[in-house]
């Protein structure tokens, strides 16, 4: 009984574990409004795609969240989009998604994005190369998509500000973000020499299993298997 008290009473003085859920869920009631409002609810569908970029939030300081969302919200922007445009062109979407698998590994290390990483980059590539769009409508897409990740840069503000977040730094923060990228990724090697292995290797299995599921052949699953 006194452990369950003491987690609650840790749990009072860390809204986190609350507000971030709360955050999220609002996030995507935000589109699904709008939508429901103006009567279009492909508006509600796309925005709900956009606030993923919620997810970036973290519990470190309001200026990172702003830009970690912001900057999220970009990469899916740019993921879905190029998922549709794979759509016209099924051949592609293998190593499309290894492509974004290795270089998604590498730069979620150097720059030590924590989770969900580059998941949901991977995730909405995927849900793009299933939606039937057509060219002329992909623009008004990502624009729907737009409301999302506006609505996620709003909230996220709005919980760092309630959970009274910090607006910079600290010094040990920007003694690292002080580094250039190519000394970020000289630190990452140093860390985990055979990183590159790794992105290549969990690229090249997603390669192959995507292969033998569009292509009915093992030829590209072999060649990856056997680097």
């Amino acid at each position: 009984m006194n452990t369950i008290r003491a987690q609650f009473i840790r749990s009072e003085h860390n809204p986190d574990p609350v507000l971030r859920p709360i955050g999220a869920g609002l996030a995507m009631l935000i589109p699904l409004l709008v939508g429901l409002l103006t009567h279009d609810m492909r508006l509600a569908a796309y925005g709900v795609l956009g606030s993923f970029s919620y997810l970036a939030f973290q519990h470190k300081t309001l200026t990172y969240n702003v830009r970690a969302i912001f900057l999220h919200g970009v990469v899916l922007l740019f993921a879905y989009g190029l998922g549709m445009i794979s759509s016209m062109m099924p051949w592609t979407i293998p190593f499309f998604i290894a492509i974004i698998s290795y270089l998604g590994y590498i730069i979620v290390k150097i720059f030590q994005i924590p989770k969900p990483g580059h998941f949901f980059v991977i995730m909405l590539y995927a849900t793009g190369t299933s939606t039937s769009v057509p060219a002329s409508h992909m623009l008004q897409a990502l624009g729907y998509m737009t409301i999302g990740v506006g609505a996620s840069i709003i909230i996220g503000n709005l919980i760092s500000l309630i959970e009274r977040l910090p607006h910079t730094y600290t010094s040990a923060d920007e003694r690292f973000r002080g580094l250039h990228h190519t000394d970020k990724y000289y630190v990452m090697l140093y860390k985990r020499p055979d990183i590159l292995l790794d992105a290549f290797h969990f690229a090249a299995i997603l390669l192959s299993s995507l292969s033998q599921v569009i292509f009915h052949t093992y030829y590209v699953a072999l060649m990856a298997i056997g680097f």
